[in-house]
């Protein structure tokens, strides 16, 4: 497995163990892992994206945990799955390769946070779940620069107000609802 695979893995355990306060999901709990995939040079110079999808999805999951994704942002895919001019959303639950794509929308730009709301609305209407976690990946750039940096927008990334005004429109702040991020 790559780095990138083992920090996904941590940081899902750690996700896991905050709500749960062990390293594994309870059972009886249901999870919605949200993956927002923003390809960028990482996926079309590198194939980066594409062998992180491929580990995820070889991973078996606990029947009680969904991996919702939501790719675009790359000039170019290096796999058969996923198109460069059009979102993208993939569902992987249960067994190793059981990857599914559940809707596809016109192309939109990543490091728009209106693009990300709707991925997040997406997620809470179709996949609903006891618990949440929401992991981006990308390039990023913190406090400074931002992050989700689609490479067909000229570069733009999207600032961390941008990222949490999308997540209070749809996770208002207060209304019951945790959403775990990474």
């Amino acid at each position: 497995m790559g780095k990138k695979t083992w920090g996904l893995i941590l940081s899902l355990a750690l996700v896991f163990g905050t709500w749960t306060g062990a390293l594994a999901a309870p059972a009886k709990d249901s999870w919605t892992v949200y993956l927002y995939i923003c390809g960028s040079d990482l996926e079309s110079k590198a194939k980066a994206a594409t062998g992180d999808m491929t580990e995820i999805i070889s991973a078996p999951l606990p029947e009680n945990v969904k991996v919702l994704m939501q790719t675009g942002g790359s000039t170019v895919w290096h796999n058969n799955m996923v198109k460069n001019n059009v979102i993208g959303r993939f569902v992987h639950t249960g067994a190793s390769g059981n990857i599914v794509q559940v809707d596809q929308q016109p192309d939109a730009v990543m490091s728009n946070p209106a693009t990300l709301a709707e991925f997040l609305a997406y997620g809470k209407q179709n996949f609903p779940a006891e618990h949440n976690a929401f992991i981006f990946w990308d390039h990023g750039g913190g406090s400074v620069a931002g992050a989700m940096v689609d490479e067909r927008a000229q570069g733009k990334a999207m600032t961390l107000k941008e990222m949490q005004n999308a997540f209070d429109a749809v996770y208002p702040s207060g209304k019951g609802q945790k959403l775990l991020t990474s």
